[in-house]
This record gives C-alpha cells, structure tokens and sequence, in this order.
C-alpha cells in the first residue's frame, strides 16, 4: 500500500476510537458522526474464519488464556465460543464493544457468526457504540 493510500484511508475510514466508558471499562467511540447502516470497522481479514470452541475445550487452555477468550468471545445459546482463528492476536477495536440493551449496533452477515458490525441509526459524534451480546435465536 502506498503512502498516500494509507493516508486518505486513515482521513476517510477511521470513524471511531477508544475511551474510558461509563458502561464498563473501556469502550467503542464514535469519532465523527456515523450513518445509519454504515460498517464501521473493517472486521474480517483474509484468512480469518471462526472456530467453534466447546466449554471444554476452552477449560482445558491455559489458566492465563480460557477467561480471555470467554470475556472477548461471548458464548453462544449452546456455551460455545466463536474464536477468530488468529486468536487473541488478532484482537481488533470490536473487542471493546459493550454490551446494552438498547444498541446502535447489530451483527452483520447471513449466519450471524460473522464478525461484522453495522450501525442500526444514526450515531453521533462522541457517542458509544454498544451491541446486545445475547443474541437470539
């Protein structure tokens, strides 16, 4: 990529950022203001699919990695965890999404395990962006 591509991505494709959140800990920020059904994070990579990881197979990972990927990968209806297949290397801004009742975002994709995000309204500037992680069936 060049220089000045990479430039006029980070002018015209960095739409959020990191803040203190008064939800819990850190969250997701609107920088500028965000469309209604605009993607704001470029999520998937190429290469990347999500794995199916079982309680089990999660309580048998290291003491230091199994509550890790719980509180970034929450469980599905069945307690599995859908883990990006570079792990938590590959941990991108949507880590930091909280969770509410009332979101301004919603998963994207056909089969709902897709890592991708849309607005549900309009998100002005300085606002949270936050998900309901229950999702139902």
């Amino acid at each position: 990529m060049s220089k000045p591509h990479l430039l006029r991505k980070l002018r015209t494709q960095t739409l959020t950022h990191l803040a203190p959140s008064r939800v819990h800990g850190v969250g997701v920020f609107a920088s500028v203001d965000i469309p209604r059904d605009t993607a704001p994070f470029k999520t998937r990579r190429p290469g990347e699919r999500l794995v199916g990881l079982t309680p089990s197979e999660i309580d048998a990972l290291p003491p230091h990695v199994g509550p890790r990927v719980r509180a970034f990968f929450p469980p599905d209806d069945d307690g599995v965890c859908w883990v990006s297949s570079f792990g938590l290397v590959g941990m991108d801004m949507t880590f930091y999404l909280n969770s509410s009742t009332t979101p301004n975002l919603e998963l994207s994709g056909s089969d709902g395990r897709y890592m991708g995000f849309r607005t549900l309204r309009d998100v002005a500037a300085g606002e949270e962006l936050t998900f309901l992680y229950q999702v139902e069936k």
